[in-house]
């Protein structure tokens, strides 16, 4: 999608203007790390932790990193994001549907402030096609795209 449709900005799920400085400063810090040449101990070690880093910030992370995007921009609104947590303060684990239904209206009310073309990741148990039914947005497409690697259960 970058080199062919010439995408350059994403929003992505779980960043919020809450966390975006502090998303952008871990950015800018993996950007300007300076990997080791060598295989001593602290050398891997820093590779290693590197490598998880980044796995762990996502693929839109990694291409705002390499300069292949210029930006990623909050899909969340963080209080409708941290009502959804389905982590308890007892951490028991309750998936509560209304408040995700609720966190995903969300998503798309934040994608309607500017017109044009977005392109967002989510992981792959969301699908908004029922929320823009039901918020009557039907000059909206949305088109969802998984990968290969993803199993719906």
């Amino acid at each position: 999608m970058i080199k062919h449709h010439k995408v350059r900005t994403v929003y992505m799920e779980g960043l919020t203007e809450k966390n975006l400085n502090a998303f952008n400063s871990f950015i800018k810090t993996l950007r300007e790390f300076e990997m080791p040449e060598g295989d001593s101990v602290i050398d891997l070690f820093l590779k290693e932790q590197y490598r998880r880093d980044c796995l762990q910030m996502g693929a839109a992370a990694q291409l705002l990193i390499s300069n292949e995007l210029n930006s990623v921009l909050p899909l969340e609104n963080a209080e409708a994001f941290e009502k959804a947590n389905p982590v308890g303060q007892d951490d028991n684990i309750r998936f509560d549907e209304k408040t995700e239904e609720k966190r995903e209206d969300e998503m798309i009310k934040i994608l309607l402030n500017e017109k044009g073309i977005k392109v967002i990741v989510l992981g792959g148990e969301h699908d908004l096609a029922d929320n823009l039914e039901r918020m009557k947005l039907e000059s909206v497409q949305y088109v969802r795209l998984r990968s290969k690697q993803y199993h719906n259960h």
